[in-house]
């Protein structure tokens, strides 16, 4: 699971390329039991879209958002990599965030083409791991499809980057 504190640091970086708002929309990928969206959600009042595979967590994001009377959320229930690739756009993402410890760091590469590839321009994103050695290259080959490859910083178990789609 998430900690808030990590979960807060990443969230600064990401205000510090584009700001989060009432009217933005933050996905999270691999999104748990839904405490990290619902923490998204009380403190910016914003759409949230969580994204799991595990449909008991599913279940328990749901009830997570119920239980605190928070309304504009969606919970999908599947894999993310099998979304198609417009699938950001369609439901209005503005941000998007993504944990490793739930995919897998040795699918970064595609985790990043398929949101890059298909997100929005001006899309916002984190990638967090725990396995700093495999991210910064999937980055890196993302420079020349359009990406801002912006912000790094760490706590003591994961290491950030930011991201901010130009075209």
């Amino acid at each position: 699971a998430v900690r808030i504190g990590q979960l807060a640091h990443v969230l600064e970086m990401m205000n510090e390329v584009k700001k989060i708002t009432r009217r933005s929309h933050v996905v999270d990928l691999g999104s748990g039991d839904g405490e990290a969206l619902a923490y998204i959600s009380k403190r910016y009042g914003c759409n949230v879209t969580g994204i799991e595979y595990e449909e008991a967590l599913v279940g328990m994001a749901l009830e997570t958002f119920a239980k605190n009377n928070l309304k504009k959320y969606r919970f999908v229930h599947g894999d993310f990599a099998t979304l198609d690739s417009d699938w950001l756009v369609r439901i209005g993402a503005t941000h998007v965030y993504a944990f490793d410890g739930v995919y897998g760091a040795e699918h970064w590469d595609e985790l990043f083409h398929r949101v890059i590839a298909g997100g929005p321009k001006g899309l916002t994103g984190a990638s967090c791991s725990r396995w700093s050695r495999y991210w910064p290259e999937g980055l890196e080959k993302q420079k020349g499809r359009g990406v801002a490859v912006g912000l790094t910083g760490s706590t003591s178990t994961f290491t950030f980057r930011v991201w901010k789609k130009r075209v």
